[in-house]
């Protein structure tokens, strides 16, 4: 897979993993200070603050991590994680993020590294819902699911965008009652478009 810097996860991630080099908690502190930040009431309404807070522990911006992460995710070959090569854009050469250490140095901290901002990337990306949320928001519709529980009912589960989710056990005439009133809805709906 190409992509604009290469695959190569250090050209995507230099100022973190030199971070990571002088503490290896910073993905676990960066977790903590979300968990802070989501118990929050006007979270999350106060994502700009958790990144500031978050890019202080990572020493570069956390909002890369939505647009990027990707990266991190399929990093696959072992030309994908190799802090001897790193893109510098502003020389347009590669630099050595591990120089004077041995080849198992640097290859133990290249899997150490790969390992934590894969499931660092991973443990985050629910988060871009609450960040980039859908044109509907989390009040729209993900899906409808339903069970039989018995002949006289049928067990439905309407979910959330936002993963919340309600439960109706509904007889035939309760459902039939249901779809009269999103019908008369989607005329409506359909009435004013017309307007």
């Amino acid at each position: 897979m190409a992509y604009e810097n290469g695959s190569n996860i250090f050209n995507y991630s230099p100022e973190i993993f030199l971070r990571y080099r002088k503490d290896k908690m910073i993905f676990a502190k960066a977790l903590q200070i979300i968990q802070i930040f989501q118990t929050r009431v006007d979270y999350p309404f106060c994502f700009d603050e958790m990144d500031q807070a978050i890019s202080l522990i990572l020493g570069a911006p956390f909002q890369s991590f939505f647009f990027c992460g990707y990266v991190y995710i399929n990093a696959v070959n072992e030309d994908d994680y190799d802090p001897t090569k790193v893109f510098d854009p502003e020389s347009e050469k590669n630099v050595n993020l591990v120089e004077g250490l041995s080849e198992d140095e640097i290859k133990n901290i290249a899997e150490e590294y790969r390992d934590a901002i894969k499931s660092f990337t991973i443990s985050i990306q629910h988060l871009s819902a609450d960040v980039f949320p859908p044109e509907n928001g989390g009040l729209g519709l993900k899906s409808v699911a339903y069970n039989r529980t018995n002949d006289q009912y049928k067990k439905i589960r309407v979910i959330r965008n936002d993963n919340e989710s309600l439960d109706l056990s509904l007889s035939k005439d309760e459902l039939e009652f249901l779809i009269r009133q999103l019908s008369e809805i989607y005329s409506d709906g359909e009435q004013s478009d017309e307007k």
